[in-house]
């Protein structure tokens, strides 16, 4: 075991970038459309109507009859006709309509009246807006007189506009007709149609009038015909101010600044606002007004004033080279972002709007700022170091039984920024399970002297007391001239409770911060070193660990396995441990999975799950339990699952740990792994330490050192050189208890080697080529018609492979009279008779099911065979 600690912090400079700041921001703004409101107004009034007059007629003979006459022309005494023109009052009719209101719900705020429509030149149904009259005189014996056709609106009929007037004095036989189109008229409140009309006396000379045969002696009003729709409204808008909020033009988070002074003949895009798509889509005008207040050439800031027509875009763009930059809350207040007014106003208006429903308008505003240079800057800059990742080498999994009680790390910072400096450090532990423990610094690093500027030095320390913070006036001053130790935040670590947590790696993720104003000076940095001060003082408790890192073994080629279990004699493991700790034991311990358990009690397998769970070979709910005896994964008995680990029941070892995994969905549990011990050595004691206070073992100046051989079975053997994947770790047991000194030269260093010893008969022989079936290999189900893929692995040359499967069959045959043959015979199907070998098949299996169903692949030029280990079924 060794510990390693120690790293740089990358030095962190003011150069001219600093006073680059890229804000490289598009304002995109747009208010949100204001709709017109939706009103239908359709008024049809149509109407025909006759007053008769001459139903009762009285010739001068006394004979009555009615108009016109039948035969011949009739005479009536003009007295007569008086009369009945005296009893006939004159006609005068008022038709008031109501318009519809619009709500004020349904207008946008900036509308506070509606104060009429504007008629459309058409209807809903298609006709046009027109007021059209005819009245007919047909055969009166006397004018009709005092005509008139009326139609009128208004708030009230006090003072009515006049839309339409037909009218006439007298209308003699024959009739009186008239059209007045509406189109574009206003309609107000009410609507009212008035019509009027009177008979004549007559006062010639003549005492008989004459009724002619083709006179019908009545009034006939054909048509008054009222028609009118309206498309707009006519409104009254107050002045008022648009909401108008842009989003945030923010700097940088990671730069304060107070002031500056813009740099000048920048390049394009450089120190530049851009305005464009400065627009309204209202249907009238917009006094606009922006304004940013920021930025200032001395005499006035970036304004725009300017009257937005409608659909008219403005752009512009204006450079601010040479620009004074300030905040006007104040100098003492750091922009966060840019000051901007902005007013955009209606003024106060009569105007129309449509009554379709439609967007009645909107506005729109885009604003660009790209990089700003600055000739000078006041600024608090916030620059952060690269976070640092260093890892605790040789930290083993299952490290708890080591107890850190005291441990240093010094951060030496130096500084030339002749402003003070905050630095922010986190240093932050995880754990093998992902669970953290942080250790929190903050300090203030050593301000530069501006009358002797000179690189100034700050240390530091993290230890069991806390944060130590030294600082110095020079990089080779001895003598520290400030010195403060702040404890650890509620909630955070010390340096010492982080090493005790085990983590596997260490963050140290930093920022540093001119902690104050002042102007940027290019050139000036920070930067420093960290490193772990040895050595430790530990309590080394009774503890299990098993390094992090494993040895794998490559899997052997086939000819040298053939020949190593063909010729072997016998197998020697040799192990060299040099031990600086405290006494123990050590393992080697044998897998084919790179995840090795502490222990298998049920609290270590429970822990081993739980990685397995972490690296996505295990389910969550899935447990796991051990097997040593072979019969309990009989695969007579069909629980347990085994080809995973093995190909066949047959390399199945007694007394050799097996993990075996139980999931709740599943009929079978499944063996993932196994692990054996190759051998276990007691660790040598240290001889010698540095320091002399009993019973304290300091660190250790004479390691303890031992050489161990021992012999390795042949199932062992087997197991090592079997396809696949196999990996060899240590595993520790060190008997602590004591209190312990530890520096960074401290380790426990093990060396082993494999000897093989073999006879030479059979050395020269050629390696027998192999077949060795994956899947199905037993206790699978595939799905019957279904494709699914054969799997083997080929050792040797094989080129072309035949594939059948067979199955007990079991249907009673008659042999004899009222005799059965009770002995299952075996049935073969042929999959694929001969085809190349590349170690897979697509194979769709047959549409019905079948049950204790084996696989065989044969090398078609040889008799080399592989029958899979156990039955499968197809359902």
């Amino acid at each position: 075991m060794q510990l390693v600690f120690e790293d740089s912090l990358p030095t962190t400079s003011i150069d001219s970038d600093w006073l680059e700041v890229g804000v490289n921001q598009s304002i995109e703004f747009e208010t949100r459309p204001d709709s017109t409101p939706e009103l239908s107004v359709d008024v049809t009034f149509d109407t025909s109507f006759t007053i008769p007059l001459g139903n009762s007629l009285i010739d001068i003979f006394g004979i009555p009859f009615s108009a016109p006459p039948v035969d011949t022309v009739r005479r009536i005494y003009a007295q007569d006709w008086n009369t009945i023109v005296q009893n006939t009052p004159d006609i005068e009719v008022e038709i008031t309509i109501d318009l519809p209101e619009i709500s004020q719900n349904d207008l946008p705020d900036f509308v506070t009246s509606v104060d009429g429509f504007i008629i459309s030149d058409t209807t809903e149904n298609g006709n046009s807006s027109k007021f059209h009259t005819n009245i007919k005189n047909n055969g009166l014996p006397t004018p009709l007189v005092n005509i008139s056709f009326e139609l009128l609106t208004g708030e009230n009929m006090n003072s009515p506009d006049t839309l339409a007037d037909h009218s006439q004095d007298t209308l003699r036989k024959g009739n009186y007709q008239k059209v007045t189109f509406l189109v574009g008229d206003t309609l107000n409140n009410v609507l009212k149609m008035v019509y009027k009309f009177g008979l004549s006396k007559y006062e010639g000379p003549n005492t008989e009038l004459i009724i002619d045969t083709t006179d019908f002696v009545q009034i006939v009003v054909e048509i008054i015909w009222l028609n009118i729709g309206v498309d707009s409204a006519v409104v009254t808008i107050a002045e008022t101010e648009l909401p108008t909020e842009l989003d945030p033009i923010s700097f940088p988070s990671d730069i304060e600044i107070f002031s500056g002074v813009f740099k000048t003949e920048t390049q394009p895009d450089v120190n530049e606002i851009s305005i464009s798509n400065l627009k309204s889509t209202f249907p009238f005008d917009i006094d606009y007004y922006m304004n940013f207040r920021n930025f200032s050439d001395g005499s006035d800031s970036v304004q725009v004033p300017l009257r937005l027509l409608t659909s008219t875009a403005f752009d512009t763009a204006f450079k601010i080279d040479g620009y004074t930059f300030a905040n006007p809350a104040g100098e003492d207040s750091a922009l966060k972002e840019l000051t901007v007014d902005i007013s955009a106003v209606l003024q106060a208006q009569q105007t129309l709007i449509p009554l379709d429903g439609s967007e009645l308008g909107r506005m729109s505003i885009d604003v660009d700022i790209s990089d700003l240079y600055f000739e000078s800057l006041e600024a608090t800059i916030i620059e952060e170091f690269p976070p640092s990742e260093q890892s605790i080498e040789g930290i083993p999994q299952g490290f708890d039984g080591m107890a850190f009680t005291n441990a240093m790390i010094e951060f030496e910072m130096w500084n030339t920024i002749a402003l003070p400096i905050i630095l922010d450090l986190d240093l932050v532990g995880i754990n093998s399970l992902g669970d953290s423990a942080i250790v929190g610094v903050l300090a203030s690093i050593s301000e530069v002297n501006t009358d002797n500027p000179d690189t100034t030095k700050t240390i530091i320390r993290l230890s069991k007391l806390g944060t130590t913070t030294l600082k110095y006036a020079s990089l080779m001053a001895t003598q520290w001239i400030d010195s403060v130790t702040v404890p650890p935040a509620t909630g955070e670590s010390t340096i010492v409770e982080l090493l005790s947590f085990n983590p596997a790696f260490i963050n140290v993720e930093s920022a540093a911060r001119i902690d104050g104003r002042g102007e940027i000076i290019p050139g000036a940095g920070i930067g420093g070193v960290y490193r772990m001060v040895a050595p430790f003082e530990v309590r080394m408790d009774p503890m299990t660990f098993i390094p992090v890192t494993k040895t794998p073994i490559d899997e052997i080629e086939h000819s040298t396995r053939n020949r190593i279990r063909n010729t072997l004699a016998h197998a020697e493991l040799t192990t060299h441990v040099i031990n600086s700790i405290v006494d123990g034991e050590l393992s080697i311990l044998h897998s084919n999975s790179i995840f090795f358990p502490l222990d298998t009690t049920t609290e270590m397998l429970a822990i081993y799950r739980d990685t397995l769970i972490a690296h996505g070979d295990l389910f969550a709910g899935e447990d796991l339990y051990i097997i040593t005896n072979c019969e309990a994964m009989n695969l007579d008995s069909g629980n347990v699952y085994i080809f995973n680990v093995m190909d066949d029941f047959s390399k199945c070892v007694d007394g050799l740990v097996y993990l075996v995994k139980n999931s709740p969905d599943f009929e079978m549990d499944t063996v993932v792994s196994y692990i054996d011990t190759l051998t276990t050595i007691i660790l040598p004691k240290p001889t010698r330490f540095y320091g002399t206070a009993p019973p304290v073992y300091g660190s250790a100046s004479t390691p303890g050192d031992t050489t161990h051989t021992s012999i390795i079975s042949a199932e062992n053997i087997r197991l090592l050189t079997d396809f696949g994947d196999h990996f060899v770790v240590p595993r520790f047991r060190l008997n602590g208890d004591t209190l312990a000194f530890l520096s960074i030269s401290d380790n426990i260093d093990v060396t082993s080697t494999i000897t093989f010893r073999i006879s030479s008969t059979g050395m020269l022989e050629e390696s027998t080529d192999e077949i060795v079936i994956t899947y199905p290999n037993g206790g699978e189900t595939l799905t019957k018609g279904t494709p699914h893929v054969i799997r083997w692995k080929t050792f040797g040359t094989i080129s072309n492979i035949g594939i059948e499967y067979f199955y007990p069959d079991t249907s009673l045959q008659l042999i004899g009279d009222g005799i059965f043959d009770t002995v299952a015979t075996i049935s073969t199907m042929t999959i694929s008779s001969d085809t190349a070998n590349v170690d897979s098949f697509l194979w769709t299996t047959p549409d019905t099911e079948q049950g204790e169903i084996r696989l065989r692949i044969t090398d078609v030029n040889s008799t080399v065979s592989d029958t899979s280990g156990w039955f499968f079924k197809i359902e």
